[in-house]
């Protein structure tokens, strides 16, 4: 297969050369990971000579005929050099002893967030350009997820697993049934791109059926549940969108999902409840999140190369973690800029090393997890990158008949590598430095907004459940939510508030018929503040109403906490005293949605009124003393 994929791809190439290293008509390339009983696998277009250095001594010299062969070396690190003709070129081979072979375990993230607005209008396109475009030229005349469903069927050994996330089915699933309309135009289901969208959607569903593409599910929308669980404690909310993303890919498929992907690994503890009570046997965290975790008593943490349970010891309940490999995982992401061809099997061969030096040739689970498309797509040389993948699924599949490595998907990792140890803790955080600033703070003066109109469009979802709405409201404002809290319009390089804005409205909108029949009245007179509080519906509703600030009842001080049950249509007034300068707010307590609020900020009129009197009335006094003082002096003068 390594062979026939040189030939093609110097038909391909407008330069000579593409494995190893290549220059005129000579090709050469070395496995770069060896089993020293079988020898190192070696491919030439030409008769050579092969000189073997070790810590750059020369050790032993071969003449090795055109074509494939192979050359014994005992175990250990070698630099390869290949003379033909004149031209040397040179490779760096590892050859180990017969061992159990390394599993490796590849998850693509494949994600397009929902990009489209209430009215069903789409806003961003990528779901379908990604697919359709051919933004892989000159190699490839299709977009990335395209190339990469077709890369897997090239490669018939590589066995992966695969996040296609709910919403980008979803969208997948508009484009060809419905069609869908995007900057004034309609693009219809029978149109040429929905019909390259529905052979990709086919494609990863017969891989999957195969067993070679295992579909991971995810939330409906991407949001960062670590942090959203570990600042609002949102897990209702968190649960119903996982839960809507799980009966999504379930749509698209007849094989059962049992793992889930956490968009950008961002844990937290409650996590493990969440998965655990939505069905998930398994995700994927970040090295990171391994670094930090803490054996339970009697069990050992002693290698990322396995997968954990992890158990939240205040529940009981459970889910199996594998841990990332950062190293691979962010060569792969973030360096794979090869300039030519040749640099990205050059490249290859270089992670299939890194595979084998990450355990140091035992057995275990190399987890290689990121994003499926982003990785090509952020390049500078997107077409390259293409070619490194289809160069290390070749390469792979290579070690896999060598017996080195072995390529699973987590669910057959977990059948080879059993999770026998226990987690009680791991650390809150995400794959970026163990942190959510990336979303919260980096770009703080736009996202702190977009976090608070989030905040208060779930505490009117949550007044708007209090007060009895129908289950038809409810679910839409559930929708809208799991929209705005979408993580990737919060990204600080990328952030837009504009479709969290338009979906927080529309929570609000919708919920606000429900909530204006709540008819909440608040009022400040001199000293103090007036709270009605009315129930406009047809049942039987409880309240909470809570006073902070300075105001206080009669016999109690701030915050204060009244607790009323009321009839249908009926109401309740409630009277709280406070001081110049206080202030306050009424909140249903359940949610947290201020329903109303008022200060008072200036000293009470009544009490400017009482003094303005007293002033005026001793000033009046001292005049009139005054002025009968002086007319008795006068009097005094005259009768003297």
């Amino acid at each position: 297969m390594r062979l026939a994929w040189a030939l093609l791809a110097l038909l391909l190439l407008p330069l000579p050369g593409v494995l190893g290293q290549a220059s005129g008509n000579f090709v050469f390339y070395a496995d770069p990971v060896a089993v020293s009983a079988r020898g190192v696998l070696l491919y030439s277009s030409a008769p050579f000579v092969l000189g073997v250095y070790s810590s750059g001594k020369l050790v032993n010299t071969f003449m090795v005929p055109a074509g494939q062969s192979r050359v014994s070396l005992p175990p250990g690190n070698y630099q390869l050099r290949a003379t033909s003709n004149g031209i040397t070129r040179s490779a760096e081979v590892q050859v180990v002893a017969d061992p159990k072979p390394i599993y490796v375990a590849i998850v693509w993230h494949d994600h397009q967030a929902p990009n489209f607005y209430p009215n069903g209008t789409f806003f961003s396109n990528y779901a379908f350009y990604h697919v359709c475009s051919d933004e892989l030229q000159p190699y490839y005349r299709y977009g990335v997820y395209a190339f990469k469903a077709q890369a897997l069927l090239n490669n018939p050994g590589i066995n992966v697993s695969e996040e296609v996330s709910p919403p980008l089915l979803l969208q997948w699933e508009i484009a060809t049934s419905k069609g869908y309309e995007y900057q004034g135009s309609y693009y219809p289901p029978n149109g040429t791109c929905a019909k390259e969208v529905r052979w990709v959607m086919d494609t990863f569903l017969n891989l999957s059926r195969e067993g070679r593409d295992e579909w991971l599910t995810s939330f409906y929308a991407h949001p960062i549940s670590g942090y959203i669980l570990s600042r609002y404690g949102w897990f209702n909310l968190m649960k119903e969108d996982l839960i809507m993303g799980e009966n999504i890919t379930d749509s698209f498929t007849d094989v059962t999902q049992k793992g889930a992907w956490l968009p950008e690994m961002a844990f937290t503890m409650k996590d493990v409840d969440l998965l655990n009570e939505s069905g998930i046997r398994f995700t994927v965290l970040s090295y990171g999140e391994y670094l930090g975790a803490e054996a339970a008593p009697g069990y050992k943490k002693s290698s990322p190369f396995q997968p954990y349970v992890v158990e939240d010891p205040s529940t009981g309940k459970t889910t199996v973690a594998f841990f990332r490999d950062s190293a691979i995982s962010n060569y792969i992401a973030f360096q794979n800029n090869d300039a030519t061809a040749q640099q990205a099997a050059q490249s290859a061969e270089a992670v299939v090393r890194m595979i084998y030096n990450a355990t140091n040739g035992t057995s275990g689970v190399v987890t290689i997890a990121l994003d499926g498309e982003n990785w090509i797509l952020d390049s500078r040389y997107p077409y390259n990158s293409a070619l490194f993948l289809n160069d290390f699924y070749a390469l792979l599949d290579e070690e896999e008949a060598e017996g080195v490595m072995d390529t699973v998907t987590l669910q057959q990792a977990l059948e080879k590598v059993p999770a026998t140890q226990v987690l009680y803790y791991v650390p809150t955080g995400s794959w970026v430095d163990m942190s959510f600033a990336k979303w919260t703070t980096q770009a703080q003066s736009v996202q702190l907004p977009m976090w608070d109109e989030l905040n208060a469009a779930h505490s009117a979802y949550k007044a708007a459940q209090l007060l009895g709405a129908n289950f038809s409201t409810l679910r839409k404002a559930q929708i809208g939510l799991f929209h705005a809290s979408d993580s990737d319009y919060y990204w600080a390089e990328y952030v837009d508030p504009g479709p969290v804005s338009v979906w927080c409205k529309y929570v609000e909108g919708l919920l606000q018929p429900v909530l204006g029949k709540e008819n909440i009245t608040v009022s400040a007179y001199s000293g103090g503040l007036k709270v009605r509080v009315a129930n406009g519906l047809d049942r039987e509703v409880n309240l909470s109403v809570i006073v902070g600030g300075t105001f206080r009842p009669a016999n109690g001080t701030a915050p204060f906490n009244y607790t009323v049950t009321l009839a249908p249509y009926s109401s309740i007034a409630l009277a709280f005293r406070g001081s110049p300068g206080s202030n306050a707010t009424v909140l249903l307590a359940a949610s947290r949605y201020p329903f109303r609020s008022v200060s008072l900020t200036q000293p009470s009129y009544s009490f400017i009124l009482i003094y303005a009197v007293v002033v005026i009335g001793l000033v009046t006094l001292i005049a009139v003393y005054s002025l009968r003082r002086r007319k008795a002096l006068k009097s005094d003068s005259t009768y003297t």
